[in-house]
């Protein structure tokens, strides 16, 4: 028997890409509410700006740490396979958008931090549950 659950995978997945896109958009609200920006372009430059980035990032893996956890509690079984797997879906779409809509900003940091270390945010979700668990 496989210890890999789609059900828990996918809504790990959902679970990962609503909440983050949703909290991002909240996040350079928030931002630009707070600096009193009302025109939209300069709402557009606050969205491109890299602490805005750096922060919308953090946020993202806190949401990944717990759509991963969310995988691995649904699933019930193989814990952290399936709190990454659910977190790497996201993270494949969203190379393959970036590389298809944005490529001249896939900067080799951009590529490290998003793709590379962002995987782990769900093995440690996974874990989290795996350890409440055992």
């Amino acid at each position: 028997m496989s210890s890999v659950s789609i059900k828990a995978v996918l809504i790990g997945a959902v679970v990962d890409i609503a909440a983050s896109t949703i909290l991002s958009f909240v996040l350079i609200f928030a931002f630009g509410i707070w600096l009193g920006i009302t025109e939209p372009d300069q709402m557009q430059r606050l969205a491109e700006s890299p602490d805005l980035y750096l922060a919308s990032y953090f946020v993202g893996g806190l949401v990944s740490v717990f759509a991963g956890y969310l995988a691995a509690r649904i699933a019930g079984r193989g814990e952290v396979i399936n709190g990454t797997i659910a977190t790497l879906i996201p993270i494949i779409g969203s190379l393959v958008i970036n590389v298809v809509a944005a490529p001249e900003m896939l900067s080799p940091m951009m590529l490290f931090a998003c793709y590379v270390v962002a995987p782990f945010f769900g093995v440690l979700g996974g874990y989290l549950r795996y350890r409440q668990v055992h």
